[in-house]
């Protein structure tokens, strides 16, 4: 489904492709006293990770919307980190990026390809 997103990144390596280091954030509930609290934490091990990031362009943003998703950025991983999207997001700098889809490209674990929102305070 996504595979057409990876046609703007010519023919480079997945080394070259991830220049940018991004935190992945877990969601944790805590219920206390009927009061409920999320909050985001970094996972251990997963400060730094490298990853490659583009914008949508305005033609991928206006296909998306036209299935009711607003997405703004993919984020390309290497394979072998698992994503869940309703629980973690990406932090890049000081930046948010609610993670919308996740893709296993090819399914043989050596490319992630994930669709994400930015989220603006």
């Amino acid at each position: 489904m996504f595979y057409h997103l990876l046609k703007r990144t010519s023919n480079k390596s997945l080394a070259s492709m991830c220049d940018k280091y991004i935190a992945i954030q877990k969601k944790t509930t805590v219920n206390q006293s009927g009061d409920i609290t999320e909050t985001w934490n970094t996972i251990v091990g997963f400060e730094n990770v490298p990853c490659g990031i583009m914008p949508l362009t305005a033609s991928q943003k206006a296909e998306f919307r036209s299935h009711n998703v607003i997405a703004t950025h993919y984020f390309i991983l290497r394979g072998e980190i698992r994503i869940i999207e309703d629980t973690y997001r990406f932090l890049y700098d000081s930046r948010e990026f609610e993670i919308l889809t996740s893709e296993n490209i090819r399914e043989k674990d050596e490319i992630n390809l994930c669709i994400t929102k930015e989220r603006r305070a």
